[in-house]
């Protein structure tokens, strides 16, 4: 394969996904339309000529002066919309210390919205010494995240996965751990692990496909995107066809 035109090719493709990576639900697409023509657009002028530079999930090639900002960076993105969700159900017959938990979670979610990541981290510390819960560590893993604190994200993460065994999002926060930490093999194991629980999230296979550009697997790479490209497609059917 002509690696130029694999460079330009799975940049559209990374910058057309972006805008879906943020959706919570199928109804929110229709406003993110226009934003997708604009990014394709943006993402045709960058790749003319032969200065096109390939930027995949959290990788910069060596030379780009211009990283991806906290706004840019997909996985920053998912880590701020799920700082924002209330937890998944609410809970009934909380003893004492459960329903402090649950207060000082609400708390540390709502500072984590506003941006606040550190007070969100120092809420949700607190809320666990009053009640062991994965969703909590994996809401502060979140909070370590914005903040590119890896390591400690990593630790929540393997608490979250020994409490929530089956959760796709724990296991996909994780490989994203491990890649931005360049543990590749790692992070290729939680992505598929993720992938396995939930074959829908875009972001997963994202940073499966910037795993095979680091190891120079362009056609692995490309796979990956046309998963991504997939799922995008299937939304699309999804919003024509009302359902």
């Amino acid at each position: 394969m002509n690696v130029k035109k694999f460079i330009r090719s799975s940049r559209v493709l990374f910058l057309l996904s972006l805008p879906i990576f943020a959706l919570s639900n199928y109804n929110l697409f229709t406003g993110h339309c226009q934003k997708i023509n604009n990014t394709c657009k943006r993402a045709t002028a960058i790749c003319s000529g032969n200065s096109c530079k390939i930027k995949t999930a959290g990788h910069h090639p060596s030379g780009d002066k211009q990283p991806a900002t906290k706004e840019q960076n997909p996985m920053k993105q998912f880590s701020k919309e799920e700082l924002s969700k209330s937890p998944l159900q609410q809970k009934n017959n909380l003893d004492t210390n459960e329903m402090r938990a649950d207060e000082l979670f609400k708390h540390g979610s709502r500072k984590g919205s506003q941006g606040d990541y550190q007070g969100a981290v120092k809420d949700l510390t607190k809320s666990l010494f009053y009640h062991k819960d994965g969703n909590t560590y994996l809401k502060r893993a979140l909070a370590y995240i914005m903040m590119d604190n890896y390591p400690s994200a990593i630790e929540d993460l393997n608490e979250a996965i020994t409490m929530l065994p089956t959760s796709a999002k724990a296991y996909l926060t994780r490989g994203v751990c491990f890649y931005e930490l360049k543990e590749f093999e790692k992070s290729n194991g939680d992505l598929d692990k993720s992938i396995e629980l939930d074959h829908k999230n875009p972001l997963a296979f994202n940073y499966k496909a910037a795993i095979k550009y680091q190891e120079q697997d362009f056609k692995g790479a490309m796979e990956n995107y046309s998963e991504i490209i997939k799922l995008i497609q299937t939304i699309y059917r999804h919003i024509q066809t009302g359902a």
